[in-house]
């Protein structure tokens, strides 16, 4: 059929790798950002390479929900390690903590005690926990006389940023 064809070739197809280490996907992003006009991508958490342009994609520490599922085997406990990898990249201890929720112990070992706020392994202490944690985390809810750049700013509280995996 391509013999036909008397018109320029198409361009070649690219393909998403089959396999991205997150040193890959770091040095990726390094590239990227020294070409890129946009907002340096290495300041986000990396999540993976974008079907479209095959660049690096993430999501801003900002963003406040990432809402993972898949089938068993698919790489739901490596997305997770891959993100609390990502975190403490970003953050040292003293600025931020991680509480993980994580029945199957999947991710057991794999994060600093200095970053590891809580590991909970049964519904009851995850419940618990979780409500607890609620209760500090709503004490931070802006009040009436926070300015909306303080918002931008987020510098109407101080302490430690919260991620729950």
């Amino acid at each position: 059929m391509g013999r036909a064809w008397k018109g320029p070739a198409g361009p070649k197809l690219r393909l998403l790798p089959t396999l991205l280490t997150l040193d890959d996907l770091r040095a990726r992003a390094v590239a990227f950002d020294q070409v890129s006009q946009r907002e340096p991508i290495t300041n986000h958490i990396l999540l993976g390479v974008d079907e479209q342009n095959l660049a690096p994609t993430g999501l801003a520490p900002d963003d406040h929900l990432l809402y993972l599922y898949g089938d068993s085997g698919s790489g739901k406990s490596s997305m997770l390690r891959a993100y609390a990898y990502e975190v403490m990249r970003l953050y040292q201890p003293d600025q931020a903590q991680l509480f993980v929720v994580d029945y199957r112990r999947a991710l057991l070992g794999d994060i600093p005690p200095s970053y590891l706020s809580a590991y909970l392994t049964t519904h009851e202490s995850a419940q618990e926990m979780m409500a607890g944690l609620a209760a500090t985390v709503r004490q931070r809810l802006p009040g009436p006389d926070v300015t909306p750049q303080q918002i931008a700013e987020r510098s109407w509280w101080k302490g430690k940023e919260v991620f729950v995996l």
